[in-house]
């Protein structure tokens, strides 16, 4: 491969590029890394050259700039790094993979690679401080992306290169001398800091993962002497990954008994909670903030939100502890415009912390005279009055704690006077919204999001549309009034915030076409179906959209995918998942016929189609998505038998997705060696449970077996797992009682039946092997408890 000519270094240049040890060859091979026509084939050339000819530490952090690496070659570029770190020499690691581009890479004639084969050319490549702590940074910013539980591997890497730095110190390795002491106590806050940031995907469900490489770095801080300073951004970084985890056993214990007046107190039961202390009822971010205290460091707005968020007001008085992502110091209050920003910032907090509209109401008009309300203040009064409308229309109560998630609570007004609930009363999303206009408010950021992906109805989403200060000429490609295949309408189109672009998905699925499901048509998709014909009814066309959105609003979703071109998950699957419901219309003609399923499911496989070409990955919770889609397709087959064959070779696909989804290409136990997960995806039981289902309408008692054996011998991550979710064991019972159920169903053999039960009594943790009541239990209700 030869450089272009205007780019031939001059004598000079050689000379200089001699001096540092490197030659006109491996000019060659850095211009032949970096030309590779993907981010995926970058990284895989440059780890491949690396076994050969240990490449310099810039190339790395190049090849680290890239966005859109695959989960996979991450993980590889991971693995080097700890093989750089340790001083180790790595050896070829694309052999673990079997992919045809690393092939070609292999093979291909103008592989400048080859001449420097049989060299065997090997250079010590120790990292420099700076170089360093951006190699971790670009390591956790990919791991955000596309693998959350790979921080906890690489916040392992700062306390080995740390000891590493001090290894010549004639006291000892722990001490640190006041410069190194310096640089140490920086690289530790700059990457505690890092540690705070949300994941792409499902980020209060990851945010475990981020808590445990945080804990890395704070119990490792405390073995040097002198100890490491923790600065106050990194007690407010911990304190934000602490406001996002799950309640442990005392904080649950605690707001569940939370007297419904306000504030609301802890009620007293025995004389054992008379002498308990204050210090009992606090949260773990209330005690992190005590400690930043303790430090030295004063409390600012910043933190008196996390506070409020946390289960506790300025004054002392309680609080709701709510679960949430607080963005870090700045970010927001930036963003906020008028007197005293920082006081309606704390009061959009206030709001958060409640447990009905009522009482948000009440910290909605409870500003203090002279300040309006501001932005967030009222996407916090927003969330409660639409999260309440969401609740009074579902058929059973959530079971989560005050607190756990987006639910509301109902208003407990029983001993109030009808004058008092009519004071009290607060507006609806409309008359909210109108005042919030009348204010000189306009939807913008957060607010239109949210308003967006929530609306009632296509007219009121396009208004916020048109009442935003945002561009509308791009918003009239979201509307289908203007063309978004065309090259001026894909560039227009890609200047709209990817939230925004999201939300907007979500009001094109959410409000598709659709039918009625009563419950009892839910519970006829149990193990044994008698799916009756439905009644569809087509909702009327929206005149204020473009033609194609008033055609099918899922086929406008689907283009507007395609022109935008991201590689983002949640809006993907918002189409996956309207897709996959069981009464969305996809063809009027068909409303009334079984056909219009399987049309379902043929859409749905070719926006999967469009999103591997994108360059998606499917994680656990997509291909669950998928799994639900093919189970309808299924049900709808009994009506259609000659669609058989092709539902065959769509089920044979979703196993091979599930292979590799549950793939674990350990060559060398590198996972246990470097502290990563077993698998590239967290793996849960509704996952499980529905790629289950699929086999079992399938009458496939091999493979189901086949996941019974995995699930046996992988029961430790499984669990792990579990433990972040709700009803993690809950749900992984349910997949064993899905087991039992479609196997007797199916007239399994003896053997077969004797192996299931060897496998489900292994894992205890779950129930073991279900009982007789749990598969009657399933065979009436199905799965719409999920």
């Amino acid at each position: 491969m030869e450089l272009p000519e205007a780019s031939i270094p001059n004598e000079s240049f050689r000379s200089e590029i001699q001096a540092l040890g490197y030659s006109m060859d491996d000019l060659h091979v850095w211009s032949w890394i970096l030309n590779a026509s993907s981010s995926d084939e970058v990284a895989e050339r440059y780890l491949h050259s690396n076994a050969f000819s240990v490449q310099p530490s810039f190339l790395l952090l190049e090849v680290l700039r890239r966005t859109d690496l695959s989960a996979r070659t991450f993980k590889l570029l991971v693995i080097h790094s700890w093989d750089r770190l340790m001083g180790r020499v790595t050896g070829d690691l694309l052999s673990i993979s079997n992919s045809d581009v690393e092939k070609e890479i292999v093979i291909r004639g103008d592989n400048p690679i080859l001449p420097l084969m049989a060299k065997k050319v090997r250079r010590a490549a120790a990292f420099e401080i700076t170089t360093f702590i951006t190699l971790i940074c670009r390591l956790l910013r990919h791991a955000r992306r596309s693998w959350p539980a790979a921080v906890i591997s690489i916040s392992n890497m700062l306390p080995i290169y740390v000891s590493q730095l001090s290894s010549t110190n004639l006291h000892s390795t722990d001490f640190l001398e006041k410069k190194m002491h310096h640089q140490v106590c920086s690289m530790y806050n700059t990457i505690l800091c890092r540690l705070s940031l949300p994941s792409a995907a499902s980020p209060l469900r990851n945010m475990g993962h981020n808590w445990e490489a945080q804990r890395v770095l704070l119990t490792s801080a405390n073995k040097y002497r002198p100890h490491l300073i923790i600065d106050q951004a990194s007690y407010r970084a911990v304190s934000r990954v602490l406001a996002a985890l799950k309640k442990n056993e005392k904080e649950e214990k605690y707001v569940k008994l939370q007297q419904r007046s306000w504030p609301p107190w802890r009620r007293v039961l025995d004389g054992m909670d008379v002498q308990r202390s204050l210090g009992d009822d606090l949260s773990r971010v209330t005690h992190a903030i005590r400690r930043m205290k303790e430090a030295g460091y004063s409390e600012g707005t910043p933190d008196r939100i996390i506070r409020l968020i946390s289960g506790r007001d300025a004054d002392g008085t309680p609080t709701v502890q709510t679960r949430a992502l607080l963005n870090p110091p700045g970010r927001g209050l930036l963003n906020l415009v008028g007197p005293r920003p920082e006081v309606t910032h704390e009061w959009a907090a206030r709001i958060k912390a409640t447990r009905d509209v009522q009482e948000a109401w009440a910290a909605f008009t409870g500003l203090p005279p002279g300040i309006k309300p501001s932005s967030q203040m009222y996407v916090a009064m927003f969330e409660k009055l639409i999260y309440d409308e969401m609740r009074s229309g579902r058929i059973h109560d959530s079971d989560a704690s005050p607190g756990d998630g987006k639910e509301v609570l109902s208003v407990e007004d029983s001993n109030i006077s009808e004058d008092e609930k009519l004071r009290m009363k607060p507006p609806s999303v409309e008359e909210l919204y109108e005042r919030m206009m009348r204010q000189g408010i306009k939807p913008a950021g957060q607010c239109l999001n949210f308003l967006i992906a929530h609306a009632r109805t296509f007219e009121s989403g396009a208004k916020y549309l048109e009442d935003s200060p945002k561009d509308q000429a791009a918003f009239q490609i979201l509307l289908g009034r203007q063309n978004s295949k065309s090259d001026h309408g894909r560039r227009r189109l890609r200047t709209i915030s990817e939230q925004t672009f999201l939300a907007f998905i979500k009001i094109l699925c959410r409000l598709a076409y659709r039918v009625p499901i009563s419950p009892r048509d839910h519970a006829s998709s149990s193990a044994t179906p008698s799916t009756p014909t439905p009644k569809y009814r087509v909702p009327a066309s929206t005149p204020i959209l473009g033609a194609s959105v008033r055609s099918n609003p899922l086929l406008h979703a689907l283009e507007l995918l395609k022109s935008y071109g991201t590689l983002s998950r949640p809006v993907w699957y918002s189409l996956f998942t309207a897709l996959a419901r069981r009464d969305v219309v996809i063809s009027r003609e068909l409303f009334d016929n079984p056909e219009n399923d399987i049309l379902a499911w043929q859409v749905l496989e070719a926006a999967l189609d469009d999103a591997y070409a994108a360059g998606l990955e499917l994680d656990g919770k997509g291909f669950q998505i998928i799994c639900t889609g093919c189970e309808k397709a299924l049900l709808a087959m009994r009506h259609l038998p000659q669609n058989k064959a092709m539902l065959r070779r769509s089920v044979q696909n979703i196993k091979t997705i599930f292979a590799a989804l549950t793939d674990n290409d350990d060559t060398g136990n590198q996972s246990k060696e470097y502290q990563l997960p077993q698998h590239l995806y967290s793996i849960e039981g509704s996952h499980l449970h529905a790629y289950v289902r699929i086999l079992g309408l399938l009458g496939d008692t091999k493979e189901i077996l086949s996941v019974a054996r995995w699930m046996a011998d992988n029961q430790g991550q499984l669990e792990l797992v579990a433990l972040t979710a709700r009803n993690g064991r809950k749900l992984l019972h349910r997949v064993l009682v899905a087991m039992r159920v479609f196997l007797e169903r199916d007239d399994s053999s003896e053997a077969e039946m004797d192996e299931l039960r060897d496998c489900l009594t292994k894992m205890e943790v779950w129930g073991g092997w279900p009982s007789d009541e749990d598969t009657e239990e399933y065979l009436t209700n199905g799965h719409q408890d999920e």
